[in-house]
């Protein structure tokens, strides 16, 4: 049954579960990814991680389907046009399994050259590597089926649904490899395990979302008059699709070019570290994305209450993250993994994270772009910020090593912030004061650094930065949230709705 209710409640209990989908991976991958490393060694470790970029851009051949099935869905769903879901559901995953058949052919085609003579793993491995690449070939049609069956849960607030399948899988994949490991270590067979999961994540989805629509919409056929409407929202979400990810894989393919496997290690586990804790702020936007689409005809007033409450919240959990890593990044690191891949990752790490929070915050604008109707813009701004990054990247990576590859990436994350943002502001009339920027990432991210070369021990270390952020939080009570905002919070901590 489709759910078109949602409220303020529905929407911080939506929050809620698609928060836990994304924090029980990140705990299980805290507690698993020091055993992996120390299994395959750093070397094997860096190229797994590649394997990992070429999963995580997977999304490139859905050519936005995934999201528009989201968008379009969405909007008939707050608009009572019941009849047209169950054909837009139909077109879309029709549509996104060709994709898939066709995304898979060229992945096999190229991942072997682009193996040989770009990525230059070690000999040793080699052969594993190219393996691992065809058995991730087989795996992309239904990586994509996914974003398709995701699409259009997230389009019925089925959050709950989403957030049981990420818990049980993200362990699985985990503690799966960490088995196998007893058996082998050749990474072909790691990397054909990983695939083998995104089917029985296919299955899962596929299974809950004709459970969750009723026969009348699961009963329906292929629709060829939403296939333009489709990839016309979609077409611009592949722009975006595209660079992207290029740009977020694009640092660790380079180091592994110019600094060596080895160091891809050092780099790619505190990117790692900061994209996990990065899909907190993509819940709440995965939440609010189909939100905003249902509202696209509301008042600019009612779109800037939703913008500004989510941005403000946002703010602050994700420099309380900043806070943290920047202060005990190098503590984490060394009673994470040892004490020598702290010392060669943890400034990579703090720069990453001030990178990481413009990132999170821009999630909001990035979603509040596109579900009112306009993928076009944050397509464009991508396009503005590649060649940009791509010189950053080439020159800094030069000069600085992966320090310098972590100078770019984080410039990229502020410019992709401050085009998104601004943009949001005046175009929608969001009414958003600049002091909670200045309040709440610069003055903090100055001190967190400060805190951090002062030399304190631990303990009082854990002192200033609880004491800090105590501070913070009631700077932001008092200046920032507004009073709606404030009697919500109170609300929720009552228990009221």
């Amino acid at each position: 049954m489709i759910n078109k209710a949602y409220t303020s409640k529905g929407i911080v209990s939506n929050t809620f579960f698609s928060i836990a989908s994304k924090v029980f991976p990140i705990i299980i991958s805290l507690i698993c990814i020091p055993i992996i490393i120390k299994g395959l060694g750093e070397e094997k470790y860096g190229a797994f991680t590649i394997a990992l970029v070429f999963i995580g851009y997977f999304n490139l051949f859905d050519l936005g389907l995934g999201r528009a099935i989201t968008k379009l869905i969405s909007e008939r769903i707050g608009k009572d046009k019941d009849k047209e879901i169950g054909d837009i559901f139909k077109t879309g995953v029709a549509l996104t399994f060709l994709l898939g058949i066709i995304g898979g052919l060229i992945f096999y085609l190229v991942a072997e050259p682009i193996t040989i003579n770009f990525l230059k793993p070690p000999e040793d491995f080699l052969d594993e590597v190219i393996r691992g690449l065809t058995f991730l070939a087989i795996g992309i049609p239904f990586a994509i089926m996914i974003n398709s069956y995701r699409g259009v849960l997230e389009a019925m607030h089925e959050f709950k649904s989403i957030t049981l399948v990420q818990i049980v899988l993200g362990a699985i994949t985990y503690f799966g490899i960490i088995i196998l490991m007893e058996f082998t270590k050749d990474l072909a067979y790691i990397i054909a395990y990983m695939s083998a999961v995104k089917f029985i994540h296919f299955v899962c989805y596929r299974f809950i979302t004709n459970s969750k629509m009723s026969y009348s919409l699961t009963d329906t056929s292929f629709e060829k008059k939403y296939i333009k409407n489709l990839f016309s929202f979609g077409g611009w979400i592949t722009v975006s699709t595209i660079i992207s990810p290029i740009m977020t894989a694009l640092d660790r393919l380079i180091v592994a070019s110019k600094e060596g496997m080895e160091n891809v290690a050092y780099y790619s586990t505190s990117s790692e570290i900061t994209q996990r804790v990065g899909m907190l702020p993509s819940a709440l936007v995965g939440v609010l994305f189909p939100v905003f689409s249902r509202n696209q005809d509301f008042n600019d007033e009612q779109n800037s209450k939703i913008y500004k409450a989510s941005f403000n919240l946002l703010l602050l959990a994700s420099v309380i993250f900043a806070i943290i890593f920047i202060c005990f990044g190098e503590d984490f690191l060394t009673i994470w993994i040892d004490e020598n891949f702290a010392t060669e990752s943890f400034f990579v790490l703090q720069i990453i994270t001030v990178g990481a929070l413009f990132n999170f915050l821009a999630r909001i604008p990035f979603s509040f772009i596109q579900g009112l109707g306009r993928p076009d813009i944050t397509a464009k701004f991508h396009i503005i910020e590649l060649p940009v990054f791509l010189v950053l990247l080439f020159v800094l990576t030069d000069k600085y090593g992966i320090v310098g590859a972590a100078y770019a990436s984080s410039a990229r994350m502020l410019l992709d912030f401050i085009l998104l943002h601004i943009y949001s502001t005046r175009k929608f009339k969001v009414d958003l004061s600049i002091l909670s920027l200045i309040l709440g990432a610069i003055i903090p991210v100055a001190l967190s650094f400060y805190i951090s070369g002062a030399g304190l021990s631990f303990s009082v270390k854990v002192g200033v930065v609880l004491l800090l952020i105590a501070i913070l939080t009631l700077v932001f009570w008092m200046y920032v949230f507004d009073e709606n905002l404030r009697s919500r919070i109170k609300g929720m901590i009552g228990g009221k709705n």
